[in-house]
């Protein structure tokens, strides 16, 4: 067919091209892993009560355990708070109560807020990060029966502050200088602060980016972009029960760049899916020299 024909001539002359960069669609290798790296601050929960959890079909762990995140105890104007602080009238007027219940009441009575921060390393599958009061079930059921006035505050009341998935190795800046797209924080700000009963999902699908130069001595360089978008609603009971979802999906495939340096021609070639897509001086060959093949436009 022509369109076949238009590949093949596309494919031999690629090779004259002096100073080409090309982006090329492939499949993705899915037995790898890649980062997420997360900077997320809770403002009604405190960071005792918090139960997070990375789930995929393939495994499932308490992010709790992992020595990559950092689970940090903030006051309402943003200073560090000591991980075993009780708060003297807390500790007076619930004793009998056990250090947990205690560091509760604490967190809750202050406002404090909990800086969750780290990079979680999972497999390329479709998984998901659950944040969510299961392991403090037992501790706030006891404090909605000794203290509802401070149990009400509980909520998931929320804000991404940065949200990126790949190696946190190579900056924006690195990533511009080297010719890539920026791997841009899109899901930055993300979140609600009211002082509402919320429980929220947010859904991520990811496409690794690899940038290559060809006849160099520069390290290939992967990042990861990303589409977000999210559904929150409002819970009026059952505080212990809400849940910050954030499902991730990378696609099967990688976008690959390739940049070869020299003198010459610059010509730009995306091949995506098969379809060949030619700009710059290449082009205007080709459409002179499609027509003496008997090939049509």
């Amino acid at each position: 067919s022509d369109v076949y024909k238009r590949q093949l001539l596309y494919s031999a002359l690629h090779p004259l091209s002096l100073n080409p960069t090309q982006l090329q669609i492939a499949l993705s290798q899915s037995n790898s892993q890649f980062d997420i790296n997360l900077n997320l601050v809770l403002y009604h929960s405190p960071c005792v009560s918090v139960t997070f959890q990375q789930k995929d079909k393939t495994r499932s762990q308490n992010v709790r355990e992992l020595s990559g995140v950092k689970f940090q105890r903030v006051s309402s104007d943003g200073a560090a708070i000591a991980d075993d602080y009780i708060d003297k009238e807390i500790e007076a007027k619930y004793s009998i109560a056990g250090k947990k219940v205690m560091l509760l009441l604490t967190g809750l009575k202050d406002e404090e807020r909990c800086r969750v921060s780290g990079s979680i390393a999972v497999n390329k599958v479709p998984g998901m990060l659950s944040i969510g009061y299961a392991e403090a079930e037992n501790d706030l059921a006891e404090i909605k029966d000794a203290a509802p006035e401070l149990y009400s505050k509980l909520n998931l009341a929320h804000k991404i502050m940065s949200l990126t998935f790949g190696s946190n190795e190579f900056t924006s800046s690195v990533a511009v200088k080297q010719g890539m797209p920026d791997n841009a924080d899109i899901a930055k700000g993300l979140g609600s602060v009211h002082d509402i009963v919320q429980s929220c999902s947010y859904y991520t699908r990811i496409i690794p980016y690899i940038h290559r130069q060809l006849f160099s001595s520069k390290t290939t360089v992967e990042i990861y972009k990303y589409t977000i978008h999210s559904n929150c609603h409002i819970k009026s009971e059952e505080r212990d029960k809400s849940k910050l979802l954030l499902y991730y999906e990378t696609l099967p495939i990688v976008a690959v760049r390739e940049e070869r340096k020299g003198s010459g021609l610059f010509v730009v070639m995306a091949v995506i899916c098969g379809v060949y897509v030619v700009m710059g001086v290449l082009n205007n060959v080709l459409l002179k020299v499609l027509p003496l093949l008997g090939i049509k436009e």
